[in-house]
């Protein structure tokens, strides 16, 4: 499978690079996705170029996170080992940490930006519940649960809230799928055991208008948190370093079936004042791996760029593909 699938997909994604880059002739190359096989291309033939990469955090990145704790990481394709962005924006220290202390990032290779998707949320942001509601057309007088699917076993826990619900006649299901996921399983589930429900497109407004929000590991239960949301975390198939950094520092529940994801829904439903006490880790947790929240982090992002464009002009005796010669600094906003 790897040498006569993966391999021969490897080759044609560094050729099709190379055309492209040829064609095209950036100046930079940004990328929100950059450890896929095809984005991973692309920063090895733009290395070989001379060209700057920049890759942007686009969701949870944790210590032990299988797709950036690789040994022998470099920015320079001529080296052996992982080549990765020349400078990779990410939100928080946390993620700086986890990518330079646990992994093996080049320490002058990543730079805490903070959270740049959520620069226009955090700019037009009005926290209203019930107007998001309304908005939503919930049901009046009804709890919001929000279930935001993302794949991992997601017929058998979509059947596992659907039964929990069924249980409470207060309580309208909002869902938001994931865009490999189909809403068929919900409306099947939804006939088995004839709980209401509703699937939007509107995730901030569906998360303003949750008392509750259900997900598995997905960038949905910070972005909760963000909104100071409880967080059910679903890991029917208790994955290793699932949810470590989410409930070590208890400011979210993890699930492992459906039993216990029934009791603790019926608890944060029927007690929702208890996650008060969550707050001071909560305000904490958003520090660390959410950054300098203040509408501003696309400027710094646009700042590392144009640094890395100064730098490639400026400097021409940096051997192609080679490292920076000193850390990448950032404006504050």
């Amino acid at each position: 499978w790897v040498f006569c699938i993966l391999v021969p997909d490897w080759i044609l994604m560094l050729e099709a690079a190379r055309r492209a880059l040829d064609a095209i002739q950036p100046t930079v190359v940004l990328m929100a996705s950059e450890m896929g096989a095809a984005s991973r291309a692309f920063t090895i033939e733009a290395a070989r170029r001379g060209i700057p990469t920049v890759a942007l955090q686009h969701g949870s990145i944790f210590p032990g996170h299988s797709d950036y704790t690789h040994k022998g990481v470099t920015t320079n394709p001529r080296v052996v080992g992982v080549t990765v962005p020349q400078v990779t924006c990410v939100w928080g220290q946390g993620q700086v940490e986890a990518l330079t202390h646990r992994g093996s990032y080049p320490p002058d290779s990543v730079v805490a930006t903070g959270p740049w998707r959520y620069d226009e949320v955090l700019r037009t942001l009005v926290h209203d519940p019930e107007r998001a509601r309304q908005l939503l057309q919930v049901p009046p007088g009804k709890k919001v649960v929000l279930l935001a699917t993302s794949g991992q076993n997601f017929p058998d826990y979509a059947r596992a809230v659907f039964e929990a619900l069924s249980l409470r006649s207060d309580v309208f299901l909002l869902v938001k799928c994931h865009w490999g996921d189909s809403p068929d399983v919900i409306r099947q589930a939804s006939l088995e055991f004839g709980s209401p429900f509703a699937v939007v497109d509107r995730l901030l407004d569906a998360l303003i208008a949750a008392d509750v929000v259900l997900t598995p590991w997905s960038t949905v239960a910070g972005e909760a948190l963000l909104v100071r949301k409880p967080v059910i975390l679903i890991n029917f198939q208790q994955l290793a370093v699932f949810a470590s950094k989410y409930t070590e520092v208890e400011i979210c529940h993890e699930v492992h079936n459906a039993e216990e994801l029934t009791k603790t829904l019926c608890l944060l439903l029927n007690h929702p004042d208890r996650e008060t006490s969550w707050a001071p880790a909560m305000e904490a947790f958003i520090e660390r791996y959410f950054g300098t929240l203040d509408g501003q982090a696309s400027e710094r992002v646009v700042a590392v760029i144009e640094e890395c464009f100064r730098r490639r002009r400026a400097d021409n005796s940096i051997p192609a593909g080679g490292q920076t010669k000193s850390r990448i600094e950032v404006p504050r906003g």
